[in-house]
């Protein structure tokens, strides 16, 4: 980000700012995190916090992957092109 901020600097807006501060805090310390316990075993595992932000290689991809397969459930059936 910081080369980025020097060879753009005031011309980057407000929101895309905000963006790649919420993406590279991506499932990082900075966003939190919950804990979970197995009920059974008593195994903890922490999880990060994701920043679901729609430009997010990691957040975003996942979601549209989801849409996209969601949507593929809806064609009739037949011959599909991609």
């Amino acid at each position: 980000m910081a080369a980025y901020e020097r060879k753009f600097g005031a011309d980057i807006l407000p929101s895309h700012r905000r963006a790649v501060q919420r993406i590279l805090a991506c499932r990082t310390a900075a966003l939190g995190g919950e804990l979970y316990r197995c009920p059974d075993c008593g195994t903890a595992h922490f999880v990060y916090h994701s920043c679901n932000h729609r430009a997010c290689p990691q957040c975003g991809n996942a979601d549209a992957t989801e849409w996209i397969d969601h949507q593929k459930l809806k064609l009739l059936p037949g011959l599909i092109i991609w």
